[in-house]
């Protein structure tokens, strides 16, 4: 049994995301004040352990070791469909998603153990494995051009016009705000955008980054432009000293390639996937 109750405080949620940074460093950077307004937080605890000191329980996971059974889950409004992150006990997701109001249609992103619960409560639209990879500390390899450059709030045309040429999927994670807040690259060829890296997010406070958002026009493949604009988006972020992650479907084995040859490691598998809550009617 369970109890869950939502978490209002960055001081009580942040030591359960630090057990897992390099897997929870996207709700990690969620805790940034313009990201924070938009998030709801919930905190599902084993009834055998919730009349121990919740003090104790953050201070174990800040030290990355927790014994107690404890869930978290994260619902960001930032984006369109809504999006969920889940971490902890599986059973205390399951917790979480019982009792929680969540939107009828949201945006997941688990861990394998957590995706039988999402399959029992949602519909699943489209369900795809995907790989977090980590930068290592190789340097990065020299595979820069000078029709690379970094793109401004001023080229959000151009750039949705590239993202436009691909398949439905291939831009979900971009919004608006991410290239004025983030950092993007572009390859610029016949006076147009063919290409393009950035982040999903940079979060200077926490040290955080994530690189997203690639894509090249199908006419330009295969020529090293993804390739370049990736090596300057990484390299600007360390220049800021950040530590840097990624998300890429596990088929997607032509990125894969790619992130490796720029020093991404793998880190850990996960599951995305946009459902459709069983108790509403959405497409039923």
């Amino acid at each position: 049994m369970w109890s869950v109750r939502q978490l209002i405080a960055e001081g009580e949620i942040l030591p359960f995301l630090q057990s897992d940074w390099r897997y929870a460093a996207y709700a990690i950077a969620d805790l940034d004040l313009w990201f924070f307004a938009q998030c709801r937080w919930w905190l599902a605890e084993s009834i055998l352990t919730v009349e121990g000191s919740r003090a104790d329980v953050g201070r174990t996971c800040a030290e990355s070791s927790p014994v107690r059974p404890w869930a978290l889950v994260l619902l960001f409004a930032g984006l369109e469909p809504p999006a969920v992150f889940g971490l902890g006990d599986p059973s205390g997701v399951a917790a979480i998603l019982d009792q929680a109001a969540l939107p009828e249609r949201v945006y997941f992103t688990v861990r394998p153990e957590h995706w039988p619960t999402v399959r029992e409560h949602y519909r699943l639209q489209f369900e795809v494995p995907m790989l977090r990879m980590v930068l290592g500390a190789d340097a990065l390899p020299d595979c820069g051009s000078d029709a690379v450059r970094r793109l401004e709030a001023a080229d959000l045309g151009s750039l949705r016009a590239l993202y436009a040429l691909g398949k439905p999927g291939d831009a979900d994670g971009f919004a608006p705000f991410q290239i004025e807040r983030g950092v993007f690259f572009g390859w610029v060829e016949d006076e147009k955008l063919v290409s393009v890296a950035g982040t999903h997010l940079v979060s200077l406070r926490h040290g955080l980054a994530a690189v997203g958002n690639v894509f090249t026009d199908p006419a330009y493949r295969g020529r090293g432009h993804a390739l370049a604009c990736t090596r300057a988006v990484t390299a600007a972020l360390l220049d800021q000293r950040l530590s840097v992650v990624l998300n890429v479907a596990v088929h997607n084995t032509a990125a894969v390639s790619l992130y490796r040859r720029l020093g991404y490691k793998t880190y850990c598998r996960f599951f995305e996937g946009v459902g459709a809550s069983k108790r509403s009617t959405a497409w039923s």
